[in-house]
């Protein structure tokens, strides 16, 4: 049950002392706000505390990394790196030794170039680290030790390379040279050779005589001799050239191609004695062109075999070249090994200040957690604390009884206690509450106030109300009775009229009906004589498509005679191959009696012979009983086809006989169809006729039901007035007695 205020009601006064009494309250101490305010706030304090931690501690071990990420660990990398790129320069050096172009050289040098910037740029960031200066001061001076002995490799291979050039042009001049000295000793041997062998042949056949030999014959053989002799003494010299001059080119070419220093020397001394030789064997010669020609020649080639430009020289300066490379690039893997010690101990260094960063961070990240540990339980703690003693014990359990007399209040009871002990705002909204249950009550007196007015003012309006209804349903009843006479007189005005159209449509039905039988035998007439038409036209139609049929099987049957001649004939020469496999099979029976009885000459040995002369007699006995048998059926086809070419004569002129029936009908059914047609004309006028004077008194049917329709509405109009009246006296009756029954229930 609840309750309302009246507009006229002012229950203010007890809710003002109340909010006054609040106010008192609220200032002799602490209220809700201003706990909640203070719990929330150290609540916010330990929040506070707990990231001023995490942020004092996180930049803690931030600089810890930092200074592992960017002072301890870019000098490691760059000494690593240092490591690494001096053992690829290392490893890079004996390219050199075995390039074979400059070309190729200067390929490998450009790589060694960007190796040694790289290690440059590794030294300079290990001394921008602030690192021990002993140990950089070797490491860069294995650097820069390495990078000169990188450079003195370079120009070493390329004066190999300029000495390899000389030497090599030089063995083409010397080449050149030796052929030249040997181009013009060859010929004169030759022909030298040529001049001895021709008289060492006459000297020969001149011996062959012997005893018997004229003293001619020894002065010729004398003289040969003689001649002989010269010619020899002339051929050693060149002799000795030819040899000495290939002994110098042997030694000065194997020369070219000798590993071996001292073997060089040796082979110096020999040309220096092989040139004597020549040179004394040039003086001996009585040619003085080719003396000179010689002399000139010896020159250039004493200046490409003997002294600091020979080819000897050039090569044992080669070979001295290629041991300086080798003892470079063994200093160069030194100076690196030096240097990849050092950088091994530096590494060391570095890495044990970069393992004590990372103790000192691990550290800090576990004090930086057990104090975050104790600032987040705090933090969990402390508001659980505040909302178990002072939220749940104090302002939930106080809500929750002032909740419970609010729903009471509200259920309508009035008696219920209301908490309102204490000076914060719950303790208020008690007081407010006790100050609404204050209203509630007054305005429950008012309210039984109220209903007691409300009895008598309800008892003089029923009393009011019952005498209007008694009135009211006196003059209602005298209207409704006048109408209802009205409707009666009105019903059987219309009764008659509905009697006088009846009789009147009843004389036009028969009227009606008689024209329209005339009608209909007329139209009768004529629908039999347009059927006959009809009937006529599909004789004659059917007649035509008869006659059409008739025409096509005439044809079909000439056709199926054409078919059976030609089967007939088939089966004529069909018996003529049955003669002939008869006559084979006969032929075959004779042969096998034959093959039998010779078999029975043979005894034993034509036993097998006599089966299979047995067996090829069966064969032709079968073939022909067969034969015979095919024979008797073809004779009876080429009987049945005569027959049917018979029959087939016969349906031909049968059906030729039907064309003729079928012209004559279809002729005469023409002549009864324009007879027909006229009689047709002439009923279907008649039939005109006839339907104009049934529509006309069918219009006057069609009037006098209307007639009779209308004076039916008239008198269901009056029937339905009647029951319009009844049901609205009944209505009326029905409100009267509601508004009486309302003003006894007011009362009440």
């Amino acid at each position: 049950m609840g309750f309302s205020i009246k507009r006229g009601t002012k229950p203010s006064s007890p809710k003002k002392k109340s909010t006054d009494k609040a106010k008192k309250s609220n200032k002799a101490g602490l209220g809700v706000r201003e706990k909640l305010a203070g719990a929330f706030f150290l609540v916010g304090l330990i929040a506070i505390l707990a990231a001023a931690v995490s942020v004092f501690s996180f930049t803690k071990f931030g600089n810890q990394l930092d200074k592992i990420a960017y002072e301890q660990l870019p000098p490691m990398f760059a000494a690593q790196q240092l490591a690494t790129t001096s053992a690829k320069i290392v490893a890079s050096a004996p390219r050199i030794v075995a390039a074979s172009t400059i070309e190729e050289e200067q390929a490998v040098k450009a790589d060694l170039d960007v190796m040694l910037a790289t290690l440059q740029e590794n030294l300079a960031v290990l001394d921008e680290s602030g690192l021990p200066e002993e140990t950089l001061a070797v490491i860069e001076g294995n650097g820069q030790s390495l990078a000169e002995a990188l450079q003195e490799l370079h120009d070493t291979t390329i004066e190999r390379f300029e000495v390899a050039s000389e030497l090599s042009d030089s063995i083409s001049k010397f080449q050149q040279l030796t052929g030249k000295y040997n181009s013009m000793i060859q010929p004169i041997l030759s022909a030298s050779q040529t001049n001895i062998t021709s008289i060492t042949s006459q000297v020969q056949e001149l011996r062959q005589a012997g005893a018997f030999m004229t003293e001619e014959q020894e002065a010729s053989i004398k003289g040969l001799l003689f001649k002989l002799d010269e010619l020899m003494a002339a051929q050693a010299p060149i002799t000795r050239l030819a040899n000495s001059g290939a002994e110098i080119s042997n030694t000065v070419l194997s020369a070219a191609s000798s590993d071996d220093r001292m073997q060089l020397r040796i082979m110096g001394v020999q040309v220096r004695g092989a040139v004597g030789v020549v040179a004394n064997t040039i003086a001996e010669l009585e040619n003085a062109k080719l003396r000179k020609f010689y002399e000139g020649l010896l020159g250039d080639i004493k200046k490409l075999s003997m002294g600091r430009k020979s080819i000897s020289s050039l090569r044992s300066k080669e070979l001295k070249l290629a041991d300086e490379q080798i003892d470079i690039v063994e200093d160069s893997a030194e100076f690196a090994a030096a240097m990849e010690d050092g950088v091994n101990m530096l590494v060391g260094d570095l890495q044990s200040g970069v393992d004590k960063s990372a103790d000192a961070a691990s550290t800090l990240t576990q004090q930086s957690s057990v104090v975050m540990y104790g600032v987040g339980g705090a933090a969990i703690v402390i508001p659980l604390l505040i909302y178990l003693v002072y939220v749940r014990g104090n302002l939930l359990r106080r809500l929750a009884g002032l909740q419970k007399s609010m729903i009471s209040l509200a259920d309508g009871d009035l008696e219920v206690a209301v908490p309102s002990a204490g000076s914060d705002e719950i303790s208020a909204m008690g007081r407010a509450v006790d100050v609404f249950k204050a209203n509630a009550i007054k305005v429950r007196d008012m309210q039984a106030e109220e209903e007691r007015l409300n009895r008598e003012r309800n008892e003089a309006l029923r009393d009011e109300l019952l005498t209007l209804a008694d009135n009211l349903q006196g003059e209602v009843e005298s209207a409704v009775n006048e109408i209802a006479a009205l409707a009666e007189q009105l019903q059987g005005v219309s009764g008659q009229m509905t009697d006088s159209a009846e009789l009147v449509s009843g004389q036009s039905d028969e009227v009606s009906k008689s024209a329209d039988e005339a009608t209909g035998n007329v139209e009768t007439v004529a629908s039999a004589t347009e059927q006959l038409s009809s009937s006529n036209a599909e004789i004659n139609r059917q007649m035509a498509e008869t006659t059409r049929i008739s025409n096509e099987a005439a044809q079909r049957a000439q056709h199926t005679n054409e078919l059976v001649n030609s089967l007939s004939q088939s089966a004529s020469r069909i018996g003529e191959v049955i003669a002939l496999i008869t006559d084979i099979a006969e032929q075959t029976n004779l042969l096998a009696l034959n093959a039998t009885i010779e078999a029975a000459r043979a005894g034993d040995a034509g036993k097998g012979f006599a089966v299979v002369a047995a067996e090829v007699k069966n064969l032709a006995n079968q073939t022909e009983k067969a034969t015979e048998e095919i024979s008797g059926q073809i004779t009876g086809i080429q009987k049945a086809t005569g027959e049917s070419v018979n029959a087939i004569g016969e349906i031909g002129s049968i059906i030729d006989s039907l064309n003729e029936i079928a012209t004559t009908i279809s002729a005469a059914v023409e002549e009864q169809g324009a007879a027909t047609d006229e009689i047709t004309r002439n009923v279907r006028g008649a039939a005109d006729r006839t339907r104009a004077v049934s529509a006309s008194i069918a219009e006057v049917a069609n009037e006098t039901g209307r007639t009779g329709q209308l004076s039916g509405e008239v008198l269901t109009t009056s029937r339905s007035a009647s029951e319009k009246v009844s049901e609205m006296r009944t209505r009326i009756s029905s409100i009267l007695d509601d508004l009486r029954q309302q003003a006894r229930d007011r009362a009440a």
